[in-house]
């Protein structure tokens, strides 16, 4: 779907690894928390305390889609002088992410096509990422996960509008996340083909 690559610029390759499933090498946390729940300190959880990176990586996905959403409105901001959206953007990554890097490159792009995507209502986001079930451990400082993304857009080129999809757009996909220097940070955000449908449907869980 063309949005992918515009909005989020999802990969497109297939992975080895089932995110859905249980694997062999590591244990599946339970979804029933509280999203909003943090450790007391500085430093966050480690990979095997599941329950507790969970709301962690809950809180990276709703500051990327802020960040989507405030990108995407506005993509020559990017170029703007004392507009630090790029570095908050790539904050949430791992450094030196390529994912990351990739994404900003294709929403500069949208600037110099004078492209723009706003919302499609006043009701719901442009782009909702949610975790479509657990986090799952991969190693000592790493999780995956599958998640499902939703859109719902209006696209714009200079004052013309160009496409709309009122109804929700679900993207189920597959993602990773990484612990560095004590906290948790996003790595990979995938849509590998043949991925069907979401489980929690268009409003999460």
């Amino acid at each position: 779907m063309a949005l992918v690559v515009t909005l989020s610029l999802v990969a497109g390759c297939s992975s080895d690894d089932d995110s859905r499933g249980d694997g062999d090498d590591g244990e599946v946390a339970g979804v029933e928390l509280d999203a909003g729940a943090d450790t007391p300190s500085e430093t966050h959880p480690p990979a095997e305390r599941l329950d507790e990176v969970y709301p962690h990586v809950v809180d990276l996905l709703a500051s990327y889609d802020e960040l989507v959403e405030e990108i995407v409105a506005d993509p020559a901001a990017l170029d703007s002088p004392g507009d630090d959206v790029d570095d908050r953007f790539l904050a949430l990554f791992s450094a030196e992410n390529a994912f990351a890097r990739a994404s900003l490159d294709g929403w500069e792009q949208l600037a110099a096509d004078d492209v723009r995507l706003e919302p499609a209502s006043s009701e719901h986001p442009l782009n909702f990422t949610y975790l479509d079930g657990g986090v799952q451990q991969v190693g000592d400082d790493g999780v995956r996960f599958a998640h499902c993304t939703v859109q719902r857009y209006v696209r714009y080129e200079g004052d013309d509008e160009t496409d709309r999809t009122d109804e929700p757009v679900l993207l189920p996909g597959q993602g990773t996340a990484v612990r560095v220097d004590g906290r948790w940070l996003l790595d990979t955000l995938e849509t590998p083909p043949g991925l069907q449908g979401c489980t929690e449907g268009d409003e999460g869980p």
